[in-house]
């Protein structure tokens, strides 16, 4: 996994090429993606304790991830389960920044040259796919707010 794969989750509304599942719902039907530290061959002892305890916390950032957005899949209503993806989209793209942030840092200890800029810039992706739901979650906050402000008040409990 590496923060280019992870952008993809940030884009995608984890429908496979945006098609309602065999009982015609909106459900994610991507798999998420994984981070297996024991696939990585590298000399832990090597790296600040740091940055080898920001690496080893990766997989448990993904579980979070994962289970939040399986959460809001199992409990967002139809018919398009909107903030299930929402929650996708999000957890994907803070995965995905954390994930380019940790690299950057590997590549300074290790004295690599920065990464090539590419013709899309993953990262920038990411970030504005982070501001543009919470701009939403904000929006539909204060509308909720406003809409109970209009209700009249409901009973009071007695004592």
């Amino acid at each position: 996994m590496n923060y280019e794969d992870i952008s993809k989750h940030a884009n995608s509304d984890g429908l496979s090429f945006g098609q309602p599942d065999k009982h015609e719902r909106l459900q994610i039907q991507t798999t998420p993606p994984t981070f297996e530290l024991e696939n990585l061959k590298v000399e832990w002892k090597a790296l600040p304790a740091e940055l080898m305890n920001e690496i080893i916390e990766i997989p448990f950032h993904t579980y979070i991830a994962n289970k939040s957005i399986d959460n809001d899949s199992e409990y967002s209503g139809p018919p398009d389960y909107g903030h299930s993806f929402e929650n996708r989209q999000y957890r994907y793209a803070d995965l995905g920044i954390d994930a380019y942030v940790l690299a950057k840092r590997l590549r300074a200890f290790a004295g690599l040259p920065a990464r090539k800029p590419l013709d899309w810039n993953p990262v920038e992706f990411m970030e504005d796919a982070k501001h543009s739901i919470e701009k939403e979650r904000r929006e539909r906050e204060a509308y909720f707010e406003k809409q109970n402000e209009l209700l009249p008040p409901g009973p009071t409990p007695s004592k």
